[in-house]
């Protein structure tokens, strides 16, 4: 089989049947398959992708409940997988047209993409004005660092070396996962191809609450990541006096909120702050 599509889905009810249309109205001359694998779900999401089944060939569920979190989903779903390589989406976001043409197209040339995010489809304009445009036109890199990296959303793979990484590492269970993974791989040699034909409609948290959750995740994340990675010196050099200036700007993007787009941002600065102080504390690193 040329590819294998696997959707990590925990409670995705609400828009996992978005995506599943976007991927049912793609075209391919080779055999492909879905392989949504469900992490536990009590939302209806195991019903939904059993009925879709039916008329949608090649669509598969199976059981990732064994372990929680997004990195042990996908690598159960890799498990199943049929296809040459493997091509993973979320349950809440939707590939454009041709997506599928365009990540099967390019993983014929290359071991490791990453295709385009869009941001506009699915979002609405504060929302945006929160967390940016993001691989909108190319790869991501923190500040500080050297090798470029994608969301998980987005990423294309040999299946040999998806195997050859031992997968993504279960231990980030709150984000960072597909930075970690596209990092490994180019410590191999292998690197990250941008496709900025293979489009992905992405899809922002759009409460408040949901915003700070995701903020201060990633930014355990974060120091997660610095921690496991401590040779690319991605921790804060001067943690006082960064850390001082950070939690003022912080607080003065609260002074000077006039919107819900800009409170947004100071409750995104707010949930990162914490995120990676607690991050920090609890893997031994100084990234604030």
């Amino acid at each position: 089989m040329e590819i294998s599509v696997v959707i990590a889905c925990f409670n995705g009810a609400s828009t996992l049947a978005e995506q599943l249309d976007a991927l049912s109205a793609q075209h391919l001359d080779e055999p492909w398959e879905v392989i949504v694998s469900d992490n536990g779900s009590s939302d209806g999401s195991q019903e939904l992708v059993r009925k879709r089944s039916a008329s949608f060939p090649g669509l598969r569920l199976v059981d990732a409940s064994s372990s929680s979190g997004l990195s042990h989903a996908r690598n159960v779903g890799a498990t199943h997988a049929s296809g040459r390589s493997l091509a993973f989406c979320d349950q809440d976001d939707r590939v454009a047209p041709d997506w599928l043409t365009a990540m099967t197209t390019a993983l014929r040339e290359h071991d490791l993409v990453a295709g385009r995010l869009e941001h506009d489809l699915l979002n609405e304009p504060w929302t945006i004005e929160v967390r940016g445009r993001p691989q909108a036109d190319e790869l991501l890199a923190y500040e500080t660092g050297t090798m470029r990296f994608a969301f998980g959303c987005t990423i294309g793979v040999r299946a040999e070396l998806h195997r050859r990484l031992g997968g993504f590492d279960e231990r980030f269970d709150r984000g960072a996962e597909d930075a970690d993974y596209c990092w490994r791989a180019q410590q191999l040699g292998v690197p990250l191809t941008f496709v900025a034909e293979a489009i992905t409609h992405y899809r922002y948290r759009d409460t408040l609450a949901g915003i700070y959750r995701q903020a201060r995740n990633y930014g355990e994340s974060e120091a997660q990541l610095c921690a496991k990675h401590r040779a690319l010196g991605l921790t804060t050099a001067h943690p006082l006096r960064t850390g001082v200036r950070r939690w003022l700007g912080t607080a003065r993007a609260f002074v000077r909120a006039r919107s819900r787009g800009q409170l947004g941002v100071a409750v995104w600065l707010l949930g990162q702050r914490i995120g990676r102080l607690r991050g920090s504390i609890r893997n031994r690193v100084t990234l604030l």
